[in-house]
């Protein structure tokens, strides 16, 4: 680690403009030059790929990648002893560890039946840029293939209406009909009943053909373009081209956002005169992740002497961008706690598809990058030549710090695995929720009760208090201009005196 310029101290004007851009941001205001120093994520030489890299499967559309355990590899890093920071290590409050994720590959519902056969393993920084940016961006990818598709969804729409009417008009027949049965019943009795029976038939074979009908169009739009999550995603807003063109870059800032935290983020901010930087860490359940703050620019020595929050509030004030935080903390949640298709959001022709097109056709991008980049097979991680155990460092000096790893061993993804594979589930972490925060709440077992962070619960209170205070404020100048006019209206109704005489 190098020796900086010294601690830059927050000043109060910032937490003000930070509140300022909180309340801001609640409305979606997206904005277009947000992070723009995005770094890529930086990944450790490889002593090359390895043989288990492989899958044993064909990766296609038909599969779900389904998260399983964060796990933190503790590091030794030589910087760790340097007279500036080793009383802090010796203290816990530095660390260095990185991130790993376990996940399940499993096709269709089968991620509700985890197996160890399926278990992959990743780095956390490429588990996070492709499954969160997935989930940030699936309203923009949607609306993509749904544009392809606006005829169709608009003639759909036209139908159910022009269904609607028939239907409309068929009841008034029918109320007209019943009354003209009525009228004949006492002339011909006979006459009425064979036009009834008629009728009957042909209503029945009518409704036979309507839901036929339905069925077929049903089995269509299943194997093609989903019409109504179309409209539910409002990707046809032809009134607002450009309140919809701001929806997607806004979409489009959140997922940059990810994509700079991930790449370990430099805040511009110093502590000991070491910058500090932001990206990802596991939870101390493994359960998730949290996010926090590094001393070096690949995000592996972990210090709990700042806060996210703290660090991040000054950074948006300082670069003069707006907090999506709680947007992005949104998304990377859910790359934890949903699974993320494989399958290529490609429909088919509406008019052309059948039951008959399984083809799940090829697997989308994000899936495939997570096993370009280094995912291996877990259970084929057990490596003889590497034994995992209890490392001290040979100095008897620093023989107090035990780690897992050495910092250039674990630039081997092959080596990592083996050395989780045999940690046989017993897992030790290393974010200080104490002094370094969290954004999920937990029961006494420690099991995650809400998926709503505060920050999002504060983003959305506000928004709803604004309104509240709106109201409030109209309804207290309407009560009390009613009170006014009553106080107005009794005074002059009360009796006026003059000279001692009312009148």
């Amino acid at each position: 680690m190098r020796a900086m310029a010294k601690r830059i101290v927050a000043p109060l004007a910032g937490i003000i403009v930070s509140a300022v851009c909180i309340s801001a941001i609640q409305f979606g205001i997206p904005t277009t030059d947000l992070l723009q120093k995005a770094r890529p994520y930086k990944r450790g030489s490889s002593r090359g790929l390895s043989s288990r890299r492989h899958l044993d499967v064909e990766l296609d559309g038909s599969y779900n990648i389904q998260f399983s355990q964060c796990v933190d590899v503790k590091l030794r890093d030589d910087d760790l002893f340097q007279d500036e920071v080793v009383s802090y290590v010796q203290d816990g409050e530095i660390v260095s560890t990185k991130s790993y994720i376990l996940f399940h590959l499993c096709q269709n519902n089968e991620c509700f039946y985890e197996s160890e056969d399926d278990l992959y393993m990743v780095d956390l920084a490429s588990y996070l840029t492709n499954v969160a940016q997935y989930h940030a961006t699936t309203r923009t990818n949607y609306c993509n293939a749904c544009n392809s598709y606006v005829d169709y969804c608009s003639a759909s729409d036209d139908g159910a209406a022009s269904d609607d009417d028939a239907a409309a008009a068929a009841a008034q027949d029918d109320g007209v009909a019943a009354d003209a049965e009525d009228d004949a019943a006492a002339a011909d009795v006979d006459d009425a009943a064979a036009a009834e029976e008629e009728a009957g038939e042909e209503q029945a074979q009518g409704g036979d053909d309507g839901e036929r009908r339905n069925m077929m169009a049903q089995r269509r739009i299943k194997s093609s373009v989903d019409c109504d999550q179309c409209a539910a995603y409002n990707c046809y807003n032809t009134t607002n081209d450009d309140a919809q063109q701001s929806q997607e870059d806004f979409d489009s800032n959140v997922a940059d956002m990810i994509g700079d935290l991930v790449g370990c983020l430099a805040s511009g901010q110093y502590w000991n005169e070491e910058q500090l930087y932001l990206s990802a860490i596991c939870s101390p359940y493994g359960d998730g992740v949290e996010l926090a703050v590094f001393l070096d620019d690949e995000c592996t020595v972990y210090t709990n002497k700042a806060t996210f929050q703290g660090v991040y509030q000054q950074y948006i004030y300082e670069n003069n961008v707006e907090d999506l935080s709680g947007y992005a903390e949104k998304y990377i949640k859910s790359a934890f706690e949903e699974a993320m298709p494989c399958k290529e959001l490609d429909f088919a022709d509406p008019d052309e598809a059948s039951d008959d097109d399984a083809d799940y056709g090829n697997a989308n991008d994000f899936c495939q990058q997570i096993f370009d980049e280094g995912a291996l097979d877990f259970n084929q991680c057990y490596n003889e030549n590497y034994q995992f155990g209890s490392n001290y460092n040979e100095d008897d000096q620093y023989s107090w710090y035990t780690y897992d790893m050495t910092y250039d061993e674990a630039k081997n993804i092959d080596d990592v695995c083996s050395v989780v594979y045999q940690m046989s589930g017993e897992y030790s972490y290393s974010y200080d929720v104490e002094k370094s925060g969290t954004w999920y709440d937990r029961d006494e077992s420690g099991k995650i009760t809400s998926k709503k962070s505060s920050r999002n619960q504060n983003l959305e209170f506000s928004s709803t208090a604004i309104t509240l205070l709106v109201l409030l404020g109209v309804g207290i100048v309407g009560i009390s201009a009613c009170f006014s006019y009553r106080r107005s209206k009794a005074r002059r109704m009360e009796p006026l005196y003059q000279g001692g005489a009312m009148i």
